[in-house]
This record gives C-alpha cells, sequence and structure tokens, in this order.
C-alpha cells in the first residue's frame, strides 16, 4: 500500500472532488463549496469534538487597528461562527 501526504485544505478538497475518497475537514474551509454543491456534507454521529484553535502574531510589532478589531469581535462571539448543518 502506497501512503501520501496532502498539505492544506485546497489540495484536500481537489482530492475529495476527484473521487480519491472521504475526508475530515475543518466546517470553514468548505463554506463555498457546499453552497456550489461541489461537495456534500455527510452526517457523522457521534460528531467530533471540537479542537482548539489558536490566534497568533508576531511577538515583535503591533497590531493594527484592523488586527485589534478582529481579535476583539472574536472575544466578544467567543467561537466560530457555525455556517453549515450536517446533512
Amino acid at each position: 500500500m502506497t501512503r501520501s501526504d496532502i498539505w492544506g485544505p485546497e489540495s484536500v478538497k481537489q482530492c475529495v472532488a476527484a473521487g480519491l475518497g472521504l475526508s475530515l475537514i475543518s466546517e470553514h474551509a468548505v463554506v463555498d463549496d457546499v453552497r456550489w454543491e461541489s461537495l456534500a456534507v455527510l452526517a457523522v454521529s457521534p460528531r467530533p469534538r471540537s479542537r482548539p484553535v489558536d490566534l497568533v502574531c508576531r511577538r515583535d510589532r503591533l497590531r493594527s487597528p484592523a488586527e485589534r478589531t478582529f481579535t476583539g469581535v472574536l472575544r466578544m462571539i467567543g467561537s466560530w461562527p457555525r455556517e453549515l448543518s450536517a446533512r
């Protein structure tokens, strides 16, 4: 059996679209693909646990006004928006 490593969500989505199999991928990575009906979300039970996401920045520079606003919005909502529902 041959093992291949595929890096990045775009490569994973291209492989799935080409019929090479299934993948577990972050919901936000497939919002447009599901909307355009090029990929479908399958129901998985039980749903995989959420995984933590870190917001990172360079330690040696100040954040821009846009970055500070974005950080504030993330703190306000407390989580990523749920844009997809399992189908």
